[in-house]
């Protein structure tokens, strides 16, 4: 059975649109002692059949979960892995050509248990740069505060640490209730556990601002802040927020402009945090 340095774990579900351009993204990867695993809680799209379509050129499975569910998925991309790290991306990230030859490189040097790169953004409007600054600050806030903040959009975990920890936990009551609830609560364990994510500044991935644009920036970030905040202050959040899973939701874009006040108070709370960072 051969085996892998990294095992690439993508989630999907109706992600036929975005699927193949971080497909394409890895067939470019410099470094190629990787597998992709793509676990598919039955699309209802073409994003299985676009999969078929990059086997030539990638060492692609295709795994298909009983369950709609992103913390069920990512375990089950786990369980059937061969890797020694295991390598979570959300089917709309991106990563450049260096991505892991980058990543396997700073492992060897540091031995890390869990990887947490930068966020960047590809197309960046005065708006998406504020975005994507005080989200890197948000990151850095939390993890300093002892309840990390880490998007699973990209994870790279050392895999039997992985498993040791249990892996994503789902729970209903949690999806209804916070972002990225299974990625806060396995950072909250690995934090309790006595470990922190190491955070290259020369390693990063593209976020996807799909979200953002469907849902409106004002919004979006008021949920990223509140939610970070009560994190940070309580433990735990107890906000009602909804944050569903599935590439269909994003086709039917949201064209309202985003007026400037929008950019004057974003850039408001970019700075509140850089004050709050250069205290630290």
């Amino acid at each position: 059975m051969k085996k892998y340095f990294f095992s690439v774990i993508i989630p999907t579900l109706n992600e036929e649109k975005y699927l193949p351009k971080l497909l394409s993204n890895l067939v470019n990867q410099q470094y190629k002692n990787f597998e992709t695993l793509v676990v598919d809680g039955r699309s209802e799209d073409k994003t299985v059949a676009l999969v078929d379509k990059f086997k030539k050129n990638l060492d692609l499975k295709v795994v298909i979960s009983k369950k709609r569910s992103v913390a069920y998925q990512r375990n089950l991309g786990a369980k059937k892995a061969k890797g020694s790290y295991l390598v979570f991306l959300d089917a709309d990230s991106g990563v450049n050509k260096t991505f892991l030859k980058k990543l396997e490189l700073y492992i060897k040097t540091t031995s890390a248990l869990i990887i947490a790169p930068r966020i960047s953004i590809t197309k960046i409007s005065a708006i998406e740069k504020t975005v994507n600054s005080i989200s890197n600050n948000l990151i850095y806030i939390s993890n300093y505060a002892g309840y990390p903040f880490y998007p699973g959009a990209c994870l790279i975990f050392q895999k039997d640490f992985f498993i040791h920890m249990g892996g994503f936990k789902n729970s209903k009551q949690q999806d209804r209730k916070m972002l990225f609830p299974e990625d806060l609560d396995l950072m909250i364990r690995v934090k309790k556990a006595g470990v922190s994510p190491l955070c290259p500044k020369d390693i990063s991935f593209r976020y996807s601002m799909r979200r953002f644009r469907k849902e409106g920036y004002l919004r979006v970030m008021i949920k990223y802040i509140a939610n970070a905040i009560e994190m940070i202050l309580k433990g735990k959040s107890d906000l009602n927020i909804d944050y569903r899973m599935g590439g269909d939701y994003y086709l039917n874009k949201n064209n309202k402009k985003v007026a400037n006040k929008l950019v004057q108070y974003l850039n408001k709370v970019k700075k509140l945090m850089d004050d709050l960072l250069n205290d630290i």
